[in-house]
This record gives structure tokens, C-alpha cells and sequence, in this order.
């Protein structure tokens, strides 16, 4: 995946397979400065056969470029497409995991794209729904966005978010105290409220919030 090789997001704007095998992709993609964006893009060159590259914006963290180019696909844009659904872009690529909406007008034919794609990946999660207007699909691509910042946390930060919020620590008024989730995961109150601001922290940086 070209976002694991670069450590990165990458938003697709546009993709397409060629085949079962190939995809042309048209997207952009964040270094941050700390990085060195020649190697970089040198690193993303190995996952794809052609492409170009354009430096979009540059702000005092971080670097934009667009990317456009043929590379190897995973399985999951050919079936989509071989079964007459319509994909939602953008498409998310961040280093643990792959975000993709879809549109078909026939359900009977879901598992069997569910299936093919699952032949060639781990699929982590799954969802449909009847929609019956614009606003229902603005819906699923917000939740979308929202479930695919936690695949780029780690392990344990991901673990204590999720239990936060199913037990109700962020609801108003919340229904639980820090303490409570400690004792619920057998450790202290401090390492909880590490690891719940810096999980924040790590979305809040995915979705371009930071402090001035």
C-alpha cells in the first residue's frame, strides 16, 4: 500500500482500475517537514509503475503535493467496479487501513462484491444502507471519515477511545469519569487521560486542527 510505504495519507481524488490487477490514481498526499519529501516521493514511486508528481501548498508543518500515475491495485476497485457500483470519492489510503463507499441499486449483489474483496484483503468493517436522498449519502461519507482517523491510531489508543466513548465519556452530560475507565481497563486514571489527549491530539492533526 503507497500510503504504508510513505507513512502518510493519501486522499484519492480519482481512481480507476485498468484491469483486475492495475489502477490509475489521481490524489493527494501530506509530508510532513520533519520528512524529507525527495525521499518521499522516491519511497511512493516503488508502488507505482508511472508517476507524476506537482507540489500543490506548503504550510509551516507540512507539505502538499498531487500525485497522478498507474500503480498495482488490492482487489477492491475491480470488483466494484465489475459489478456495476458506484464508488464515492474521495477513498482514504492512511498506512493501517483503506476507506471505501459505494452505491449499487441491487442488494443481492453486495456479497458477492463483499466476497471478492475479501479474497485478497482483511476486511475490518462493513456496513449498508437504503438511501433515499443526497443528505443520507453526506451522512455515510462523514461517518466514513470519522471511523477510518481511529485505523490510524495505535492499538492502545484506539482500544481506550473506543471504550470512552461506548461507556459515554464524551456524551453531555457524561456518564462516566476517567476513574471509571480506568478501572474498567485495570490501569491508572493518568494513563488514561495520556492516552485519550493524545489520541485527540493524533485526529485532530488528521483533520488539519491544530493550535495557533
Amino acid at each position: 500500500m503507497a500510503a504504508k510505504v510513505v507513512q502518510s495519507r493519501i486522499i484519492s481524488i480519482n481512481a480507476y482500475p485498468i484491469n483486475d490487477k492495475m489502477n490509475i490514481v489521481l490524489a493527494l498526499f501530506k509530508v510532513d517537514k520533519k520528512e524529507d519529501d525527495v525521499m518521499a516521493i522516491r519511497s511512493l514511486k516503488r508502488d507505482f509503475l508511472k508517476l507524476s508528481n506537482l507540489s500543490l501548498h506548503e504550510n509551516n508543518n507540512k507539505k502538499y503535493y498531487v500525485i497522478s500515475g498507474v500503480k498495482s491495485g488490492h482487489g477492491v476497485l475491480y470488483p466494484l467496479v465489475k459489478h456495476n457500483a458506484i464508488p464515492l470519492l474521495p477513498y482514504i489510503a492512511l498506512p493501517n487501513a483503506e476507506s471505501f463507499i459505494f452505491l449499487h441499486h441491487d442488494k443481492s449483489t453486495i456479497d458477492d462484491i463483499v466476497d471478492e474483496v475479501s479474497h485478497k484483503n482483511k476486511l475490518e468493517y462493513f456496513d449498508y444502507k437504503r438511501i433515499s436522498n443526497g443528505n443520507d449519502i453526506m451522512r455515510i461519507i462523514t461517518k466514513n471519515f470519522n471511523e477510518i482517523y481511529l485505523y490510524d491510531l495505535d492499538d492502545y489508543e484506539r482500544k481506550v477511545l473506543k471504550i470512552a466513548i461506548n461507556m459515554g465519556y464524551f456524551d453531555w452530560p457524561k456518564r462516566v469519569k476517567i476513574d471509571e475507565i480506568a478501572r474498567e481497563l485495570g490501569v491508572s486514571k493518568p494513563m488514561i487521560s495520556y492516552y485519550l489527549r493524545k489520541a485527540s491530539r493524533n485526529i485532530f492533526d488528521k483533520m488539519g486542527l491544530r493550535r495557533f
